[in-house]
């Protein structure tokens, strides 16, 4: 039955003029069909739509004549050709639903981000920050930089690449000139990802240079 259902809005969403191949269709299957089409590029990966209609409707149409959507405020109108009758005009509301990984418990600054950590939680897309994760690969391996409370959606800017140094740390200096390597001890100024620019003190001159954080401790200053 399902089969059938998707052949005839295809015929229909692709304004087919043959009368006689129009087959009644569940009035809100073809309406979200025709809402899925017209929203689809505000709408992100995943996304499906409730619709919240008039009492009173037919339960079937044969297509939609005309649509028009407000994403933003979740408003529509449309004239609809139903089985029996004249063209029917109605007006309606919907919103965009996404599924969202939010944390099963809450998570401290420094926590890294797994996976086991989370759960999709169905939210309406209107009710998400516009910087609200959306999914999964936005999480793992992540390091946690603010709070993120049990059963909320996580703003990417709550997240951030895993620190491999943290300011005050005892580190190796490795210095790089002319072919040659030389090491010494410093001490790190601030906190530093895997590659990033980092600020440490040498502790045997006392000056404060700049280079880019290694692995296990250490980082690399090009002369």
């Amino acid at each position: 039955m399902m089969r059938g259902w998707r052949l005839a809005l295809c015929l229909i969403l692709a304004g087919t003029p043959l009368r006689a191949e129009l087959t009644p269709v569940p009035l809100e299957m073809l309406l979200e069909a025709a809402l899925t089409e017209a929203a689809g590029p505000g709408l992100p990966p995943g996304a499906s739509l409730e619709l919240m209609l008039p009492e009173g409707l037919p339960p079937e149409a044969l297509r939609v004549i005309s649509l028009r959507e407000d994403l933003a405020n979740g408003r529509f109108a449309a004239v609809i050709e139903p089985q029996r009758g004249a063209h029917l005009t109605l007006a309606g509301r919907f919103q965009a639903m996404v599924d969202v990984p939010v944390p099963l418990r809450s998570l401290a600054p420094g926590d890294m981000a797994r996976a086991e950590d989370f759960t999709l939680r169905r939210l309406p897309l209107q009710a998400l920050t516009a910087t609200a994760v959306l999914g999964f690969e936005q999480i793992r391996g992540r390091e946690v930089r603010r709070l993120l409370p049990e059963g909320r959606p996580v703003p990417a800017g709550s997240l951030r690449e895993p620190r491999v140094i943290r300011r005050g740390d005892r580190l190796e200096l490795l210095y790089t000139a002319r072919g040659l390597r030389v090491t010494a001890a410093a001490r790190a100024l601030e906190d530093a990802a895997l590659g990033a620019t980092v600020r440490v003190q040498n502790l045997s001159s006392g000056k404060i240079v700049t280079g880019q954080a290694l692995t296990d401790g250490r980082v690399e200053i090009d002369r």
